[in-house]
């Protein structure tokens, strides 16, 4: 029990981290590939799990033993204009997955409410707003925490959905030889770069080493801090893993593709009946709280950081009045842009695509911070990890790019 207690504790930023990791936009992600190729991408969340937790890890030291964010260092190593040219990507990619988001979580909500989708992107910006402006961090991270346990309800999917486990298995640890989405070498590629990408999304990296830097952290050992990464870490791939489960056995065994939130909700029909809407959305409804109010924070934090604004979710609006308008603003815009004619599903697998071919840069400035911080407490088998998770994102995103035509 001694340990137990030790360990919840320990959670925190990493865990909401994995959260929002798993954001309504990579869990169209994962449903597309799922409803697409069924099992056979399974092995890219084996690949990445460590991986993804060396990378948070080290995003995590490295804010908590500088005291400053990702954007600041970045602005301090290689000067204000490329800071500017990342934090602009940066904007862009989170944009289109706040936007994939909102629409996706409005969507799940007219499920549930038979309501129209458009009164719901308002009441979704004020609900994130009022949280990070009226609550101080550490009930925000409490908050956003406890709503990872509504992502139970895939994993009871996916068993209750009774799959072939020993396909599961194979399609765990290695490679399909074909191309089983049928449209060749690109679309094999798209998937693997939007799996990447919803794994090794850059707000993750930014949003850990700004958490870290917050006065939630000044009682956190570092050991407290790695557990915290680890767990959440594991936790994203687990609930991606029995997302694409679900999709793969009960759309992709059927030859059905996914082109709506309602045809996802579909997904979880065989399992409950009548009441598969109700847990599609409530495993949507968690996860895009989670996420919408930690992507919003983290485009205030990298803006502020990068033109050195007063900032933080401990400091109170009038101590931080930038970084706050900025923030309402994001959430403004977004709830404006979510009335437009989007098609949800093809923002949210193409913002996915979009952060598989910005975090290798990231991955790879990331490890020159560290390596010139002059602090050497990080152990060599993290910035190996980084190396290869650089690597493999790289590789895949240079395919992508010569495979496109």
């Amino acid at each position: 029990m001694g340990r137990a207690r030790a360990w919840l504790r320990s959670l925190g930023p990493g865990l909401v981290a994995g959260g929002a990791d798993n954001d309504p936009a990579a869990i169209t992600a994962f449903s597309l590939v799922g409803a697409g190729s069924g099992f056979a991408y399974l092995w890219i969340l084996a690949l990445t799990t460590p991986m993804e937790t060396a990378v948070q890890t080290v995003c995590g030291v490295i804010g908590a033993e500088t005291g400053r964010g990702l954007a600041t260092l970045l602005r301090a190593r290689f000067g204000r204009w490329v800071s500017v040219a990342l934090t602009a990507a940066f904007l862009l990619g989170n944009f289109a997955a706040l936007v994939a988001d909102t629409l996706i979580l409005s969507d799940s909500l007219a499920l549930l409410t038979h309501l129209p989708a458009w009164y719901f992107p308002v009441l979704i910006a004020f609900l994130s707003w009022h949280l990070l402006v009226f609550r101080n961090f550490r009930r925000i991270i409490g908050s956003l925490a406890l709503l990872n346990l509504s992502f139970v309800v895939y994993v009871v999917a996916a068993f209750l959905l009774h799959p072939h486990w020993g396909h599961v298995l194979a399609g765990s640890f290695w490679p399909p030889w074909g191309f089983s989405r049928g449209l060749g070498h690109r679309m094999f590629l798209a998937d693997a770069v939007a799996l990447v990408g919803a794994r090794f999304s850059p707000y993750m990296f930014f949003w850990q080493a700004s958490a870290e830097t917050e006065q939630y952290t000044e009682v956190r050992t570092r050991g407290q801090a790695v557990t915290d990464i680890a767990t959440g870490m594991v936790m994203s791939n687990l609930v991606g893993f029995f997302i694409i489960v679900t999709t793969g056995a009960s759309l992709f065994s059927r030859g059905i593709t996914v082109a709506s939130v309602r045809q996802a909700a579909g997904a979880l029909l065989p399992v409950a009946g009548t009441f598969a809407y109700l847990l599609y959305t409530l495993g949507i409804l968690g996860s895009g709280l989670i996420a919408i109010p930690v992507l919003a924070a983290t485009s205030s934090y990298v803006l502020a950081e990068t033109f050195d604004w007063r900032r933080g979710l401990e400091r109170r609006p009038w101590q931080a009045r930038r970084f706050y308008i900025f923030l309402s603003a994001v959430l403004l815009i977004v709830a404006g842009l979510s009335y437009l004619p989007w098609n949800s599903i093809q923002i949210a697998f193409w913002s996915q695509v979009f952060w598989g071919t910005l975090a290798p840069v990231l991955l790879i400035l990331i490890f020159f911070l560290e390596r010139r911080s002059g602090r050497r407490r990080i152990e060599i088998s993290d910035t190996q990890r980084c190396w290869l998770a650089a690597a493999a994102v790289l590789s895949l995103t240079m395919a992508l790019l010569l495979w496109w035509p």
